[in-house]
């Protein structure tokens, strides 16, 4: 627990829980959360987009006054008031919840939405500029008073649902923008080509001095939740195949990992599980059937259909 803090310059970073009363932010002082954050009073954030608050945890805030960036990539609880005013850049790839109290725009503010990411709050008055994303809607929940002024403006894929319906819609809106609480976003189909390009679905083969793939995993980090909270505790590495050969390549007992359907193994020839019930026992080397047991190449195979 901390009264107030000063971040005049130079980075904070929180990975674990804190609650402080008061911050000030200045001369391009950033704060990062990785972890949970409490401020009771206030946050002050001066000119400039040097001055930053980074979070990718959970932050509850009580009140903002912001001239400088705050950038949301988890979730951010606001109480009572969220100002966004001068220079400042509001910029929200997670969930905003402010149920409670009123997410403003203003004067020279700039809103960016992520793709997918949320806002829900009570009061939205919007007199600046919004921009949405190009891919998935952005979303904007209002359950008491929407407030669009004429100097606003709207872009990219963002929907505006007011439960009330919109007290005021002046501002220049883009053909993707809704203002619609019906309005059900289309699904986007990707390509399993598209797909493929993405670093989750890319395949890494590890190999050792000899050539020989031991090792193959995709960029994909699967979560692991370990106290319930649905929450992901640390990642771990998609693992697709793991093996050690002797030295004609057939798989050392106990040593080998293979799931998925990853069909690959010794000097990156494809297994021929059918022929044997040991797994790596036979390689389609083409032409040639390869026994890794034996260490021998058959020419002469007589398959049967």
């Amino acid at each position: 627990n901390v009264n107030t803090w000063n971040q005049n310059g130079g980075d904070l970073r929180n990975w674990g829980a804190v609650n402080i009363t008061d911050i000030y932010i200045q001369n391009n002082g950033k704060i990062f959360n990785y972890g949970s954050m409490t401020n009771t009073t206030k946050i002050t954030i001066a000119d400039g987009s040097g001055n930053q608050v980074n979070n990718y945890g959970t932050w509850t805030i009580t009140s903002i006054q912001t001239g400088g960036a705050i950038i949301n990539n988890g979730t951010l609880n606001v109480i009572t008031v969220s100002n966004s005013y001068n220079s400042s850049t509001f910029a929200n790839n997670g969930i905003i919840t402010a149920t409670n109290t009123s997410f403003e725009i203003w004067n020279n503010a700039v809103l960016t939405l992520g793709a997918g990411s949320k806002i829900n709050t009570k009061d939205f008055r919007l007199g600046k500029t919004v921009t949405g994303p190009t891919t998935d809607y952005a979303e904007i929940n209002v359950s008491n008073y929407t407030e669009l002024q004429l100097q606003a403006n709207l872009t990219g894929k963002v929907k505006i649902c007011d439960a009330n319906g919109i007290e005021v819609n002046t501002a220049t809106k883009g053909p993707d923008v809704s203002t619609d609480c019906n309005f059900v976003p289309p699904v986007i189909v990707v390509s399993p080509t598209a797909l493929l390009r993405k670093p989750a679905f890319k395949e890494y083969e590890l190999s050792n001095h000899l050539g020989n793939v031991y090792l193959v995993l995709t960029g994909l980090k699967l979560g692991k939740d370990t106290t319930g909270d649905a929450k992901s505790d640390f990642y771990q590495t998609n693992v697709l195949s793991a093996n050690d050969y002797y030295a004609f390549g057939m798989t050392m007992n106990g040593r080998g990992y293979s799931g998925s359907g990853y069909r690959y193994g010794f000097n990156g020839k494809e297994k021929l599980e059918e022929l044997s019930a040991i797994s790596g026992a036979n390689y389609d080397f083409g032409a040639r059937i390869y026994d890794s047991r034996l260490g021998t190449i058959s020419e002469n195979f007589n398959f049967l259909f």
